[in-house]
């Protein structure tokens, strides 16, 4: 199983792409969900993503590596 079939596994589809600053940005699916700025409206469409992405934009995912991860660790020593 290659690495991006294993973080499917994991993080569940990838989502996007999410225009931000004309970039376009893709997110593992299980990550926007549990990002707290992230809520789903009536027709089950993800809200909010951008502010999400504003915020965490410095933080590293623990399983892809890629800069964007949406929760940090509560770990105070933890990087």
């Amino acid at each position: 199983m290659s690495d991006d079939e294993l973080l499917r596994e994991k993080l569940g589809p990838v989502y996007g792409p999410i225009k931000v600053k004309g970039v376009k940005v893709y997110m593992h699916e299980l990550c926007a969900i549990w990002m707290p700025e992230v809520y789903l409206d009536d027709n089950n469409r993800f809200k909010d993503l951008k502010k999400a992405l504003k915020r965490c934009k410095k933080l590293r995912c623990s399983l892809c590596a890629d800069f964007g991860a949406g929760l940090g660790c509560l770990n105070k020593e933890c990087k």
